[in-house]
Formats: C-alpha cells, sequence, structure tokens
C-alpha cells in the first residue's frame, strides 16, 4: 500500500492529525484561516482561474460536476459552485498533412483577412515527400502565428501497430517540433486517418494535450473530451454547406474544428483537394461576421487563451 500521509511508524495518519498539524501552521505562521480540506478548494479555484481543461479537474478531484449549456461551463465541486465561464465561439482551420498548396494558397488567402491557421506536421515527411512543405516554408508560416501541431512521424494507422510504436510516433513528432521551436501545438494531435481506440488514448493522455478524431460534430467552447476531439471534414462540400456549421456554432456557442488537406482548382486522386474559390467564399463568409465568431489556432483554443 501506498500511503501519502503516515505516522514515524509508518502507519496511516488519522484524518484529525492532519487537522490538527494544519492548525498549527496556520497559527505559527500567522496565515488566513483555512481548513485542511479547505486547500482542495483552493488548488480547484485556482486550476479554474489557469483555464485547465475542466475534465481534467473532474478527473483530479473526483465529486466534480460539469455542466455545459451554450457558451456557460459551470463547475461545481463538494457542493460548492465553482464558477462559470463564458467563451466566444470560434473556428478553427486544421491543415492535415502539411501539403505545398496549404503554403501557396491557403496561407495567403489567410494572411489577406488576418487569419491563422494550423498544419498537421508528419515529421519524416518534411522537406521529403513531393508536394510536401519545407521547413523553411513551415519556419515562415509560424513565423507569422501558426501552429504547427503533431501528425505523427510517418502516418501510420496507429491501432495497426503495437502500443509502444504507435506512442514512439506521436514523440517522435513532438520532439521534432519542440526542436525547432515549434512548441505551441506540439502535443496537440491529429490521429493518423482519424483512427484510435481505447488503448491508444489511455497510452497517449500523459504525453498530449489534445487529440483530434475524424469523427464529426462541434465542440463545445472548451474542449472537454480532450483526446477524442470532432471536427468538420471538408473534403468536397460546398461553401454553403461549410457556412450553415458557422453559423450552428454561431447559434450554439460552439466551436467549429475544419479539417482539410489541398487547396486548389483540379481534384487529386483521393479527392482530399478543396476548390479555392469555395475556399475564399468561405473565408469572406467568417471576415463578415468576425463580430460573431473568432478565428483561433488550436493551441489558443486548448489553452483558453483569445486570439
Amino acid at each position: 500500500m501506498n500511503l501519502l500521509f503516515t505516522k514515524n511508524n509508518g502507519f496511516p495518519s488519522h484524518p484529525d492529525d492532519m487537522s490538527g498539524r494544519s492548525r498549527e501552521i496556520v497559527e505559527r505562521y500567522e496565515l488566513p484561516k483555512l481548513t485542511f480540506h479547505g486547500l482542495r478548494h483552493t488548488y480547484a479555484s485556482f486550476m479554474v482561474s489557469k483555464n485547465v481543461n475542466f475534465k481534467i479537474i473532474q478527473e483530479q478531484l473526483g465529486h466534480v460536476n460539469i455542466q455545459v449549456e451554450s457558451s456557460i461551463v459551470k463547475v461545481t465541486f463538494d457542493s460548492i459552485f465553482a464558477g462559470e465561464t463564458t467563451k466566444k465561439p470560434s473556428v478553427i482551420f486544421t491543415f492535415d498533412d502539411a501539403w505545398t498548396s496549404q503554403y501557396e494558397i491557403a496561407f495567403a488567402m489567410m494572411l489577406e483577412r488576418g487569419f491563422k491557421g494550423n498544419i498537421g506536421v508528419i515529421s519524416n515527411w518534411i522537406g521529403i515527400e513531393d508536394e510536401i512543405m519545407s521547413e523553411s516554408q513551415i519556419e515562415e508560416m509560424h513565423r507569422h502565428g501558426w501552429d504547427m501541431f503533431n501528425h505523427s512521424a510517418n502516418h501510420k494507422n496507429l491501432t495497426n501497430v503495437t502500443v509502444e510504436t504507435a506512442v514512439s510516433e506521436v514523440l517522435t513528432c513532438k520532439n521534432w517540433l519542440n526542436e525547432r521551436g515549434y512548441n505551441r501545438a506540439s502535443t496537440i494531435l491529429a490521429y493518423p486517418y482519424g483512427v484510435h481506440n481505447k488503448e491508444i488514448v489511455e497510452a497517449l493522455q500523459p504525453h498530449l494535450r489534445y487529440a483530434r478524431t475524424l469523427v464529426e460534430g462541434l465542440e463545445p467552447t472548451f474542449p472537454l473530451e480532450a483526446l477524442i476531439g470532432k471536427i468538420k471534414n471538408v473534403l468536397t462540400l460546398p461553401a454553403a454547406t461549410l457556412m450553415s456549421y458557422v453559423d450552428q456554432a454561431i447559434t450554439t456557442q460552439s466551436t467549429l474544428v475544419f479539417c482539410l488537406h489541398k487547396i486548389g482548382t483540379e481534384q487529386d486522386e483521393w479527392e482530399t483537394t478543396y476548390n479555392r474559390n469555395d475556399f475564399s467564399t468561405l473565408l469572406d463568409y467568417i471576415y463578415e461576421k468576425k463580430d460573431l465568431i473568432d478565428v483561433k489556432t488550436i493551441s489558443e483554443w486548448v489553452s483558453g487563451n483569445k486570439s
């Protein structure tokens, strides 16, 4: 048995012993009166004030109730109301695989409107695979505020390899990003092919702040299910459909995460190229509604920061 508080002989302490010691410390150093149990509430309040993911607070403290109603997140622990937070709805553009068209087309179009996006980096592909960005292109985008997030080292299906290999794939990419100063989103993952399972999620949990799947849906204004993030997969959907998603995010005060690949005028063999004219139309629509919805990087959203 591993015990945190023990007597000198190693046996468990009585709860009253810790309360007594706590009172002695408070009196000796003339601290504000606070019970030993009250430290739990102080800790919870501190985490809320620092925008720590509420799911993490719930897992650490237990007896925590989280209610999400529109943009209001209410946190209650030990029957004490901790607070509520309102957030503006957001749209997040994630571009997987670091294709050159993301740099040559999407980057310029979003920069023109003052928007920032996010590139899913497959670290062993950079500068090697055809149609994949160079390190200098990635560095330029990062300098303009874009996030470089983790898309693994080799884009392997993580459920088809051992858990050890899956973790290595993620950590190799994380280290590659960190070594080059792209650390804002190195612990934010897009699962290759969007696939994951319970075993993979549990193994990666100590290493990640957030992971994006290909599960369709909107997110709350906070990422509550930290390693099972939802998206709207763009593929070849018309601009009108994507604009309706923006309206839905505004109406429900949610976070909309778009998943894109290539941007261009001609479709590729995998049908993952989104039409540049439709992309421009979507960006203009979001720009018109900038007072109602923010365009954020994924690290800004996960960290709870304003754009």
